[in-house]
């Protein structure tokens, strides 16, 4: 696939997605904010160029893997005006050195969304390595991608260094204690990270004590899901008292959650 051959991209596209024109851009130039990308759009007309005037791509659910997302990077490369990606539902696995190499340096992306995808523990090293260098990113999904304790220790390494980051969700990924130490240990450090959501893992008693010391000593902190966790319900109702509130009551709604706030669950 042609990086320059847009119109081979929207034919991938509409083909794996079985719905015609179903890519969704949204962008600063129609007056539309959901456009469908149809015959004749400006992203078929102007290939790379109808990106670099779109704020946020969504590629949501099309089954695409590494070799199918090259335009992507290329427009993070370029001075773009993309502010969100949304590439949840593929089979990305994060191992293409263009396209980390592109969030690594990219000036305006705040919202990276890539839950359910092929990324494992290999690909969070290589995303890891780009969180490190990138100085805009805000909030980072990874939900059920199988990351684990490994994958979990390299984005806890990132998140020391990286003060931009508010929000990191790890929902679903396997992850034990010693992945839920290693964020302990950048929680205690980080003083950008707002919001952090492991729920669904294998997080027991030892994991949940370090977390809950680190989420007592960092103010920052508004919201720890452990829910769904083989964690004691005292552990999580010390959570929940040391997360409501002051900080309740501070704290604003953040953008791109996928619900209303909502605090450590009990079991």
């Amino acid at each position: 696939l042609s990086m320059l051959d847009p119109s081979s991209l929207l034919a991938r596209i509409q083909g794996k997605a079985q719905v015609p024109g179903d890519i969704l851009l949204r962008s600063t130039y129609l007056d539309n904010p959901l456009v469908p990308n149809k015959r004749g759009s400006p992203i078929e007309q102007d290939g790379i160029r109808g990106f670099m005037q779109t704020n946020s791509i969504d590629f949501t659910n099309r089954g695409f893997g590494d070799d199918d997302i090259e335009m992507v990077s290329q427009a993070l490369e370029k001075r773009s005006i993309i502010e969100s990606i949304y590439m949840n539902g593929n089979r990305l696995s994060m191992l293409d050195k263009r396209l980390t190499r592109a969030l690594a340096f990219n000036h305006t992306l705040k919202l990276l969304w890539l839950e359910n995808n092929q990324i494992y523990a290999d690909g969070a090293g290589r995303l890891a390595n780009a969180l490190m260098l990138n100085e805009t990113i805000e909030h980072v999904h990874l939900g059920r991608n199988s990351i684990r304790d490994e994958g979990t220790k390299r984005l806890a390494e990132a998140v020391q260094i990286n003060q931009t980051i508010k929000t990191l969700d790890l929902h679903h990924n396997g992850i034990g204690n010693i992945g839920a130490e290693q964020i302990a240990d950048a929680i205690l450090i980080n003083h950008s990270l707002q919001s952090i959501d492991l729920q669904r893992n294998r997080i027991e008693d030892i994991g949940g004590r370090s977390l809950t010391d680190a989420v007592q000593s960092n103010t920052v902190i508004t919201k720890l899901d452990l829910s769904h966790n083989p964690i004691d319900r005292t552990l999580q109702q010390r959570v929940n008292d040391i997360l409501i509130g002051p900080r309740q009551l501070s704290m604003k709604k953040q953008p791109y959650e996928r619900s209303s706030l909502f605090f450590c669950k009990l079991m």
